[in-house]
């Protein structure tokens, strides 16, 4: 994830996989700046918006596999919530 590699089940949640490799925020909301994570864990509230290999995708959603790339949210890199 943005540079820097874990290991995670094949198959599990990649929020729940950032979420125990200790990435909470994964972006920051547009207007307040403040730091957005999983939520409702079900892919209706977007808060948890990554970027896997270029595309846009609730991390909830997506599940883990070898070799992805996942980008968090430019506005969060550097600033975890």
């Amino acid at each position: 994830m943005d540079g820097a590699e874990f290991e995670a089940p094949e198959g599990q949640s990649l929020g729940v996989a950032l979420a125990l490799a200790g990435r909470l925020g994964l972006r920051r909301s547009p207007t307040a700046q403040t730091p957005r994570g999983l939520f409702c864990l079900m892919g209706s509230c977007q808060e948890c918006l990554v970027h896997v290999d270029g595309r846009p995708v609730p991390a909830c959603l997506e599940p883990v596999r070898a070799g992805m790339q996942v980008a968090l949210d430019r506005l969060s890199q550097g600033r975890d919530g």
